[in-house]
């Protein structure tokens, strides 16, 4: 019975004195340190006190894993306090240690319920173990060997051990006198075994059996005496041939993994019969060359893994890339090719999850009649030549989960289901990603090394600058289209971590990259309201003269005037040093209300040399989020506040409607006729309507003007010149709608 105070002082002291656990639990703290500290700065960078951590999913998924430890830890401190110098007084052993020395001295006591002894393949000859170190176990419950040879009779193994762990297991055989009577569980994975030799041995209660990686295991064993069995593991058993019939009989089977076991040619027809299968793998059983034919009747069947099996057409695969010779010929030449095995055979009536990874899937594979299950729930289809996603899985509307990496031909996904996890990884030719009318993304993976993917539904759009909304190129500023059309960028994508030299595109953004995942509340609670951003880089070394706040520092404050605000633009010139990728922020701070939002560009310019890149950004904001007399802040940050990123100037520009502010711009407008009447004579008239903001004729410059005409203009204009509309709608919101 434990005192009081004991149990205090163990409380206290609960990290385990053994230097292998106390060094994984030091580690493991450190971690969750660090974890907290990277919160408390995302928190409060999003204006939510630290202290309000403790109410969101993180911080209680780490106090969770915090208790856990602690948990852990003390209940290993307790139970060594009850025999602090006797290991074989104790109930568990698991320090390698503590059970090397009861099993040496054979000094185990019918204390000691559980036991863990792991031990690396290099000493397995150096140190001699008995079994009849076991024979005072009688309450020995659990036993977990690794790599261990046991010498003598196994009839000194208690009689009611139920879970036997035992990987490298050295033997051809179990022997006879082993005690398998009230076996549970039988874990022997990467063993010498070739069969249990089970002859008289009741298996009456074994509901657990892996044995995987067992290379000598040729066939199974009978399953008439395992009528108990739920989980039978067999991976890579690479020289498995055969499954035996009597696995029909195995009427509690819920999972059966198979997989890479290479040899395997067919499937029993018996495996029919199991009415309580939920799981199969035979994902890599490259072999198979049919499916039991009432596989696909199996309405019990939950999980589907056929990864790496062929259910290609092997004439569409053999000759869509051969000349019309060589196809002809080769319906001649090519001896008759054996069956395929079909989808039409899968048991798609109940699947939940199916993976068919590196199936040698592409567009005509799909029968027409083919149908999945309207509850399928997750779907993997990397790794297979489509270059679409076929129609059967465009109605479905429970998929949770679509993976599709390294599907070289992959082109376009449009239409696809709500899903709340999405991953694309390594589809080089993808350029667009859609959803269905008034969906989004509720989680995605960063779409590495689809470096053509130009859009992603709900996420950013990149186009070319001469296919943009001309109402929001002028609301932009830019008034030059067709000369810088021409300029070439390097432009690199966070998402898709491509750097490609192109022409200068705009960029939509519909909600903050990257922080889509992000479910600390408070943080980025304004995503959605944050979606009207647009961007454009280009090489630049100078803020336009006509952004009327300007900076040499990496932030400046401006006062808003009217209350009907229409749009921000921003414009910042930077340098990059050559290094990994950079992630810089612009920041807006309302600082009268407090609210903040936070913008990470999917793509960024990266200037040449010593050369700069100028980036200007158009904001939509509503009348909620900014009012008359707030003052905001703009400012810019790098996330690793190092030298890679070098902001040389910034500026900010509001934009409010104009019929309540025709008379702000009334000598802009008169300066800019005046010097549009300056450099009639160098110019061509190409269209007379005048501009509705400021009564200017649209004009095309000569080739050959005077080069002091085009630094005047830079200099008294850049490259830009503010243009307003009033009255439609934005070209932002048409092009984000």
């Amino acid at each position: 019975m434990l005192k009081p105070k004991s149990l205090e002082s163990s409380a206290q002291q609960y990290s385990y004195d053994g230097e292998v656990d106390e060094t994984k639990r030091k580690n493991l703290m450190d971690k969750i340190k660090r974890w907290r500290t990277a919160l408390t700065q995302v928190a409060n960078l999003g204006g939510m006190p630290s202290q309000n951590l403790a109410n969101g999913y993180e911080s209680k998924l780490i106090q969770k894993i915090v208790n856990v430890v602690k948990n852990k830890s003390m209940g290993r401190e307790i139970i060594r306090q009850k025999s602090p110098t006797d290991p074989g007084q104790r109930s568990r052993l698991w320090h390698y240690k503590d059970s090397l020395k009861v099993l040496k001295d054979e000094t185990g006591t019918r204390t000691i319920e559980g036991l863990a002894l792991e031990m690396n393949t290099s000493n397995v000859y150096q140190v001699e173990l008995r079994t009849k170190a076991f024979s005072m176990m009688h309450k020995l419950r659990l036993l977990k060997l690794d790599n261990v040879r046991l010498s003598g009779g196994y009839e000194y193994l208690p009689r009611n051990l139920k879970w036997l762990c035992w990987h490298g297991y050295p033997f051809m055989s179990l022997p006879n006198g082993f005690p398998f009577g009230s076996l549970v569980a039988i874990d022997m994975q990467s063993s010498e075994l070739q069969n249990l030799g089970q002859g008289n041995m009741l298996l009456g209660s074994l509901k657990f059996l892996n044995l995987s990686h067992c290379h000598g295991i040729v066939k199974t064993p009978n399953f008439a005496k395992l009528s108990a069995l739920e989980q039978l593991l067999l991976e890579n058993c690479a020289n498995l041939v055969e499954i035996d019939e009597s696995i029909g009989m195995a009427q509690g089977l819920v999972l059966i993994n198979l997989k890479d076991c290479k040899l395997l040619k067919k499937l029993p027809e018996n495996l029919c019969m199991l009415r309580f299968l939920k799981t199969l793998n035979i994902s890599g059983c490259s072999n198979l060359g049919v499916l039991p034919a009432e596989m696909r009747k199996m309405d019990s069947l939950k999980v589907f893994h056929a990864d790496g099996l062929d259910f290609g057409d092997a004439n569409y695969t053999t000759h869509q890339n051969k000349s019309w010779r060589e196809f002809i010929w080769g319906l001649v030449s090519i001896p008759k090719i054996s069956p395929q095995l079909s989808l039409a055979s899968l048991p798609c009536n109940s699947i939940t999850r199916l993976s068919l990874v590196n199936c040698n899937l592409h567009d005509h594979s799909f029968p027409k009649d083919f149908r999945v299950a309207p509850s399928l729930e997750s779907l993997n289809l990397s790794n297979n030549p489509i270059r679409f996603l076929p129609d059967c899985f465009k109605g479905l509307k429970k998929v949770k989960i679509l993976e599709l990496h390294d599907c070289n031909r992959l082109q376009i996904l449009e239409d696809l289901p709500k899903i709340e996890y999405f991953r694309v990884l390594r589809c080089p030719l993808l350029e667009k990603i859609t959803l269905k009318p008034g969906l989004c993304f509720e989680s995605f993976g960063f779409p590495h090394k689809c470096d053509k993917l130009l859009e992603m539904d709900g996420v950013f759009k990149v186009v070319p600058i001469e296919k943009i909304d001309s109402e929001l190129i002028n609301n932009c500023g830019i008034y030059d289209v067709e000369s810088m059309k021409t300029i070439q960028i390097r432009l690199y994508n966070n998402y898709t971590f491509a750097d490609t030299r192109c022409p200068i595109q705009g960029l939509y953004e519909y909600r903050p990259p990257g922080k889509t995942k992000c479910s600390i509340q408070g943080v980025f609670e304004n995503q959605r309201r944050l979606a009207r951003v647009f961007s454009i880089f280009y090489p630049g070394s100078s803020v336009p003269t006509w952004f009327t706040s300007q900076s040499h520092v990496p932030s400046l404050s401006v006062i808003v005037s009217h209350s009907n605000l229409q749009y921000l633009n921003t414009c910042v010139v930077y340098k990059l040093n050559p290094g990994p990728r950079n992630y810089f922020y612009l920041l807006f701070h309302n600082m009268t209300s407090n609210k903040m939002f936070v913008y990470h560009p999917t793509c960024y310019g990266i200037p040449e040399g010593d050369e700069s890149m100028t980036w200007l950004c158009h904001w939509k904001f509503g009348s909620h989020e900014v009012g008359p007399g707030d003052e905001v802040n703009i400012s810019i940050f790098n996330e690793d506040d190092d030298q890679k990123f070098e902001v040389k100037e910034i500026g900010v520009y509001l934009v409010y409607e104009e019929q309540e502010l025709a008379g702000v711009h009334s000598a802009k407008r008169q300066k800019i006729q005046q010097t549009c009447e300056k450099l009639s004579q160098y110019v061509i008239p190409v269209e007379r309507q005048p501009m509705a903001r400021y009564g200017m004729t649209r004009i095309c410059f000569i080739p050959f003007r005077p080069s002091s005409i085009d630094s005047w203009l830079d200099k008294h204009f850049g490259k830009f010149v503010p243009v307003l509309e009033a009255g439609e709608p934005s070209s932002l919101d048409r092009e984000l709608e």
